[in-house]
């Protein structure tokens, strides 16, 4: 190798430029091509060492580690070069740190302690390199790192927490078009939804992954898809099709040397041969597990594979071997769940969601015995307070009718009712009458009143009693004058008409409301500032009501015209009535509003369900959306079948 000195300014310029042309080539194919990006990275370090240039060196070492650990489990070797590029990167100065390669030291430094069972370190640098991605724009590492954290999340079992950063990761791996690891996101969703125990998406997300990893030849993460394949239909009970699907994985594993990727093949395959009474087999890959695992110093997954036999060593009847390896399960138990790391992983989404300031000024305030006092009064006060809206939530649901009682006139009906507080400004309401050519007519009413909370639910006491009085005393039955005479009593009772500027109230509701005729397929609807949407023959079709209010001073009530549409009903048709809540709900990964259009396509997608199942995924659907944000408004979607 040719020393530094004897290098010619002109050869040291060509050489900068191979490395410039190098590192360009290692940004864009590091992940689309992990082999041929390990080789770049061999050839980055070795030209960069004929001109000392040490940033070279340090990206070089990094990306040469990304492949060992996660492709060769060369755990030691990935380690020891992630230290010497960190020791380059602290001594470069501040424009150089900007390197690429920073964030992904981070990640793959996070990820060996995780794995290794140091759970406070790993997280930890896995935040570093997050805040090192989003600070140089690198997406490669910032989607990685996403995915990894959901991971951490996932064995934290935080699904709500793993299931945003997984999807935050899939958005960037798609952008990107990085496929393996959208098709490794696809397989974590699976983990997710399996362990929720929605299998029909679990094995939707592992069959779409797994599609992936076979088209695009990647070996690794499809051992990976097959292992969690077999995890999930062990868990349905297919032992056989596990075991299938567990082999196929750990013989990939086997091939590609990834010594973690086997240990996690023979547990599973240890655990399921134990529950097929074949303790041979099972024992036989627990002991491999365990032997692997203590070549890579993996306590956690080494305490499962003892754990796993003693519980064989105890089905064979074997005391004195069940014990020894129960008495090496304790051992390694008090090296994994010791009570320093027992206190830092409890305190991970503390130390995640809280900056240190914070934590110890609210330490510092709680210390103060006349704030105590304070902080006791207001605690009894608001316990006052919430046990008289409870009482109050109690009337509510007393006065309205239940759900299920909508059955008895629409058997194939749905009413979902998310209050956003402990009691609701919306609120539904049906009743049966029937008209004077003898004809049974089901009136069923959808209602949004102003505010929510306490002043809604005034609201809400309010519209169902007059509409008792109107439609069930006095017998007026057609949806627009139902309309017009609730409008002439709300301004009434609320002295909107008489009142003066300073005093009057813009209280009211919006509402949709109906009269069927079941059996003639007749339907009668009017809308006060609401429509309804009906679904037939795949299509959806809104029906819009009046751009009036019910109550409120900003039309005259002279002006105010509430017209009733007829709608002849057909077999198959489903019909909504649904208050601005869901659709206005903020959420998502950008945390935006659902909109109405999205809503209605979302109505149109689950309409051939039946009217149960419409209800589950809506409600599903709500709260995947609204994740941890408030719930903006009070929710109602009301839904029946012909």
């Amino acid at each position: 190798m040719q020393s530094n000195t004897s290098i010619t300014p002109i050869e040291k310029k060509e050489i900068l430029e191979n490395i410039s042309i190098l590192r360009k080539k290692i940004i864009n194919i590091r992940v689309s091509d992990n082999k041929k990006g390990y080789e770049a990275a061999l050839e980055l370090f070795e030209i960069s060492k004929k001109i000392d240039f040490q940033l070279g060196i340090a990206e070089a070492k990094v990306m040469i580690a990304a492949y060992e650990y996660f492709r060769e489990a060369k755990i030691e070797s990935a380690i020891k070069n992630l230290d010497d590029a960190f020791a380059v990167f602290e001594t470069t100065e501040k424009n150089e740190q900007h390197s690429y390669a920073l964030p992904w030291a981070y990640s793959i430094k996070g990820n060996i302690a995780w794995r290794m069972g140091d759970f406070d370190e790993g997280f930890s640098n896995m935040q570093k390199s997050l805040e090192q991605s989003t600070k140089i724009n690198e997406l490669g590492s910032l989607a990685w790192g996403n995915y990894l954290i959901g991971g951490f999340y996932v064995e934290m079992k935080d699904y709500d927490n793993a299931r945003y950063y997984h999807l935050k990761a899939l958005k960037i791996f798609e952008g990107v078009d990085d496929k393996e690891g959208y098709a490794a996101c696809l397989s974590g969703l699976g983990n997710i939804h399996l362990a929720l125990k929605e299998y029909e998406s679990t094995i939707g997300c592992y069959e779409e992954a797994l599609s992936i990893t076979i088209t695009h030849n990647m070996p690794t993460i499809q051992a990976r898809v097959y292992n969690d394949l077999g995890v999930a239909y062990e868990e349905l009970g297919f032992l056989e099709q596990a075991i299938d699907f567990l082999e196929k994985g750990y013989e990939i594993r086997i091939k590609l040397n990834n010594i973690l990727g086997k240990i996690a093949s023979e547990i599973n395959l240890g655990r399921i041969y134990n529950r097929l009474k074949e303790y041979q087999k099972a024992e036989k890959y627990y002991l491999d597990a365990a032997q692997n695992a203590i070549s890579i110093s993996a306590n956690p997954r080494l305490q499962k594979a003892y754990q796993g036999l003693a519980e064989v060593y105890k089905s064979l009847e074997n005391p004195w071997k069940a014990l020894e390896y129960y008495e090496k399960y304790m051992e390694v138990n008090m090296i994994v769940v010791g009570e320093e790391n027992e206190s830092k992983h409890k305190n991970l989404q503390i130390k995640h969601n809280l900056e240190k300031s914070k934590q110890e000024s609210e330490i510092q305030r709680l210390k103060n015995e006349e704030l105590k006092e304070a902080n006791n009064l207001i605690e009894a006060q608001t316990k006052h307070i919430i046990d008289s809206i409870t009482y109050a939530k109690r009337i509510q649901e007393a006065i309205l009718p239940l759900p299920s009682e909508l059955l008895k006139y629409a058997d194939t009906s749905f009413v979902l009712y998310e209050p956003k507080d402990i009691v609701s400004g919306d609120c539904y309401w049906f009743t049966d009458q029937v008209c004077p050519e003898g004809v049974e007519r089901v009136i069923l009413a959808a209602i949004d009143c102003t505010g929510h909370g306490v002043p809604g639910a005034f609201m809400v006491v309010m519209a169902n009693s007059l509409l008792n009085e109107i439609v069930n005393e006095q017998k007026i039955l057609e949806p627009g004058l139902i309309l017009s005479k609730l409008d002439e009593k709300i301004r009434s009772l609320l002295h909107q008409d008489t009142a003066t500027a300073d005093t009057i109230t813009q209280d009211g509701m919006d509402l949709t409301i109906l009269n069927i005729d079941f059996e003639g397929k007749n339907m009668y609807f009017a809308g006060a500032k609401n429509s309804i949407y009906q679904v037939r023959e795949g299509e959806i079709n809104t029906f819009k009501g009046s751009p009036f209010p019910i109550g409120g001073s900003q039309f005259t009530k002279e002006s105010k015209v509430f017209e009733t549409t007829h709608i002849k009903m057909k077999e198959g048709d489903m019909y909504y009535m649904a208050t601005d809540g869901f659709q206005d709900q903020f959420g998502g990964e950008e945390n935006k509003k659902f909109t109405k259009r999205k809503f209605r396509e979302y109505l149109l997608s689950i309409s051939q369900f039946t009217p149960q199942e419409q209800y589950e995924k809506l409600y599903k659907e709500f709260y995947d959306w609204k994740r941890n944000f408030p719930q903006t408004d009070d929710v109602l979607v009301m839904g029946l079948k012909c």
